[in-house]
């Protein structure tokens, strides 16, 4: 059945499980910030000392005008099979995908009401906001360069990805996104290595040269970061010219 909603999971509509599915809901839950306080003594009020983001949601409601009740339940674990899936997209956010867990399930509540809906609900954890499927991509060459990078969004700030190719031996390099930098120092980079910061599914940072790492060669900010909806400076401050490839997502709530 044609219905105006569309979900994709790993590349697969949710449409496309059955012919006797329509989707009748997409509902999203907004990654809101977690922010914890502190209070000074004899004084009103409070002030933040630490904010994260807690991962946004979506539930999706559909039903199965199938009149058996076992090809119905036959049906429905195929879309328990769907919803087991990571990268989601739906059709009200074009352009965007989410790294989601089903947190709850879709299930025949009653055999009996063939046409009740049901609800899946999926939740994202280690990356809590929709991302752009197009990068923001900028590429500087040199030995002191800098460039502006575009990142859209409206949720904070976004990790970014570096790849340095060396153009003759690298001993060391800093790459700034913003107010946020990362230096290498005595890394012997040469023409044939490529070094690149960037971070892993669940969300953490490796720095490498080709595939030996170099972490115990940084220093500066946990992070690169890119603040989302504005312009940010990248560049770049290296012992000899190197081509250096920044890629970011940007991410929305």
């Amino acid at each position: 059945m044609k219905s105006r909603y569309e979900a994709v999971m790993d590349g697969i509509a949710l449409s496309s499980v059955s012919s006797n599915l329509i989707i009748r809901d997409i509902a999203h839950g907004v990654a809101n910030p977690a922010i914890e306080t502190a209070s000074i003594a004899k004084r009103n009020g409070s002030f933040p000392i630490n904010e994260r983001q807690n991962g946004a949601s979506v539930a999706i409601t559909f039903e199965l005008h199938i009149y058996s009740i076992a090809e119905r339940q036959r049906v429905c674990q195929e879309v328990q099979r769907w919803a087991k899936g990571h990268i989601l997209e739906t059709n009200d956010r074009e352009g965007q995908s989410l790294n989601v867990k089903c947190t709850q399930y879709p299930s025949i509540s009653s055999a009996l009401k063939w046409r009740d809906p049901i609800t899946m609900i999926f939740t994202a954890f280690e990356k809590p906001s929709w991302e752009e499927k197009t990068p923001s991509v900028v590429e500087v060459t040199g030995t002191s360069e800098e460039s502006p990078l575009f990142v859209p969004g409206n949720a904070g700030k976004a990790l970014v990805e570096v790849n340095i190719q060396p153009n003759a031996t690298i001993e060391n390099i800093t790459v700034s996104v913003g107010n946020t930098a990362i230096a290498l120092t005595g890394i012997g980079a040469t023409t044939s290595d490529l070094v690149t910061i960037g971070y892993d599914e669940k969300g953490f940072l490796f720095i490498k040269k080709g595939n030996t790492s170099l972490m115990d060669k940084r220093s500066g900010s946990d992070d690169l970061l890119a603040e989302c909806g504005v312009i940010n400076t990248v560049s770049i401050e290296s012992s000899a010219s190197a081509t250096v490839t920044f890629t970011t997502r940007g991410l929305w709530m």
